[in-house]
């Protein structure tokens, strides 16, 4: 599962900022939502057998486990889309259930569904200003 949606307006001073926004900022951008969003993200292990996985290594701990890069934030565990969307999914036939899961809160009290969104909604402010101040050191 990826998350590709971060949502930066830039009406006005696009020209000034040209270039300043490339794959070095990018991948900055997705490291800093990753370590913003952690404790938004469920914490809980899951064996490869629990999840189906049929490769060596498949299975873990969801929290923390997310890659950035330019293009995305890519959470790289077999159940990580059925986690983010909050659904019980049928492992064998891998489809929802329409069961809502029922997230443990012992290690991360925030973890949820949708973990990007929970922390903008708390936090966007806190990031916005991340990022507001990695492009102003850039444009210097």
């Amino acid at each position: 599962m990826r998350i590709t949606d971060i949502k930066v307006n830039l009406d006005g001073i696009k020209t000034k900022i040209n270039g300043a926004i490339d794959d070095g900022f990018m991948t900055f951008a997705h490291a800093e939502l990753k370590r913003l969003s952690d404790k938004y993200v469920p914490f809980g292990y899951y064996n490869k057998e629990s999840v189906g996985a049929k490769d060596k290594g498949q299975g873990g701990i969801l929290a923390g486990s997310a890659i950035p890069s330019a293009e995305y934030l890519e959470y790289a565990v077999p159940y990580a889309h059925y986690q983010y969307a909050g659904k019980v999914m049928n492992m064998r036939t891998k489809t929802y259930t329409g069961a809502e899961l029922q997230y443990t809160t012992e290690k991360h009290p925030l973890a949820g569904k949708e973990w990007d969104k929970a922390m903008i909604r708390s936090e966007g402010h806190t990031f916005t200003r991340i990022l507001g101040k990695a492009l102003e050191r850039r444009l210097k």
